[in-house]
């Protein structure tokens, strides 16, 4: 049986191929020369640092040769390093109080914790409970005494 793949392939084809001098295109090819992309993010930069609005930026990049639209020109801009993306930190600020929860959440309220109780406040507890336990049973029992006393009136 002949084997899969085992051509020989011929010394042009295992030769490694030559890089040209030039990076390869990735995308789409810029509408715009060197000189006049220079000029626009230039002119974003500038726009920028003097703390003017992209939409401002957008009108000198306008004059600078700029054909296209806002989030290009940021898009231009940020993939080129002319101007800075400002990114704000993750989470809360330190020290900023607690934000409010959403509906259908109880507040977050603090639990008052107790060192270990002592025995003598597990026996008023307890004393508490069983005083409770015990006036309801005869309590129930009293009246049990009067509704059979009250029949016992009737005959």
């Amino acid at each position: 049986m002949a084997k899969r793949g085992s051509k020989k392939k011929s010394a042009a084809e295992s030769a490694p191929k030559a890089e040209s001098a030039e990076p390869k295109q990735r995308g789409r090819k810029s509408q715009y020369d060197a000189e006049t992309k220079a000029a626009i993010l230039k002119a974003t930069a500038d726009a920028r640092k003097a703390g003017m609005s992209w939409e401002d930026a957008l009108v000198a990049a306008k004059a600078s040769g700029f054909k296209g639209t806002l989030p290009y020109l940021m898009k231009m801009g940020r993939d080129s390093g002319a101007v800075k993306i400002r990114r704000n930190k993750r989470g809360r600020p330190a020290g900023k109080a607690a934000a409010k929860r959403g509906p259908g959440r109880p507040a977050k309220t603090k639990v008052r914790v107790s060192g270990s109780a002592s025995l003598g406040d597990i026996d008023k507890i307890v004393a508490n409970m069983v005083e409770t336990r015990v006036s309801a049973a005869i309590h129930r029992a009293v009246a049990a005494l009067e509704r059979t006393a009250a029949e016992l009136r009737k005959l």
